[in-house]
């Protein structure tokens, strides 16, 4: 299972970019199937020559600074390359080892933190979820909250908003806390189960009810429940001034 897993948080968003980069190349082209043509015709040098010629000129179309992408097989790393740049102002070049932002690949990882506390027990997925989180309650609301379950907030149909996504801040700047900031977003503007509607707030949510179970940090609980039995030493949820300073993490700019 480990050999499976051993991939870093970036080299999971380099796998999604792959097939995101192969399906617009096929619609580019005019032919959906490309995808398992290339993989029954071609040698892995000779699909990696095409990979090679194709990235960049997408990249140049859809304006991308810089990318890495790994090709796996049998849960082994078959073939790895980074593109274009990890920072436009420096011309720092993109590598293989320079650290990424996942942005939302990390809500399977959250997802995985909290159905593994469901196995264990801890929580039940069809339950309310206010009944896990203890002395925090949702903010006033025109639609009801008190029946919005753990189930809900995972498939994100729980009619809460997309959330606050344009603000960022620096490593050393102060964040408001998790509380407060739900307390400010967390409010649906639908009854819960109606449909499906991305939403960054429920799991933020997520992220408070496993807080508020285990009685832990987040980013610790992650580490040391999901992530570094997964081998994935390089990979976390929190900002560490340790980072390598040759490489730091991609600036999107």
């Amino acid at each position: 299972m480990k050999s499976r897993m051993k991939l870093d948080m970036a080299l999971l968003t380099a796998s999604i970019l792959l097939i995101i980069i192969l399906v617009v190349s096929s619609f580019m082209t005019g032919n959906i199937t490309a995808i398992q043509k290339l993989s029954d015709t071609l040698t892995l040098e000779e699909f990696t020559d095409h990979l090679d010629r194709r990235i960049p000129a997408l990249m140049d179309s859809y304006n991308v600074p810089g990318l890495v992408i790994a090709l796996v097989h049998a849960g082994e790393i078959a073939w790895i390359q980074a593109y274009g740049h990890a920072d436009l102002e420096t011309g720092r070049l993109m590598t293989t080892d320079t650290y990424c932002r996942v942005q939302s690949i990390s809500k399977s990882v959250t997802a995985w933190g909290v159905l593994k506390l469901a196995e264990q027990g801890e929580i039940d997925l069809d339950a309310p979820v206010i009944q896990y989180l203890r002395d925090w309650q949702f903010p006033p609301s025109s639609y009801p909250t008190a029946n919005i379950t753990v189930r809900q907030l995972l498939s994100m149909t729980a009619g809460l908003p997309l959330g606050t996504v344009d603000v960022i801040y620096s490593p050393e700047e102060a964040m408001p806390s998790l509380e407060d900031k739900l307390s400010a977003e967390a409010i649906p503007f639908q009854k819960g189960g109606s449909s499906f509607y991305y939403s960054n707030v429920s799991f933020n949510l997520l992220e408070l009810l496993i807080e508020k179970v285990t009685k832990r940090d987040f980013a610790e609980y992650m580490e040391t429940e999901i992530l570094l039995p997964l081998d994935m030493t390089r990979s976390g949820f929190t900002w560490s001034s340790d980072f390598n300073p040759a490489y730091r993490w991609c600036l999107w700019r």
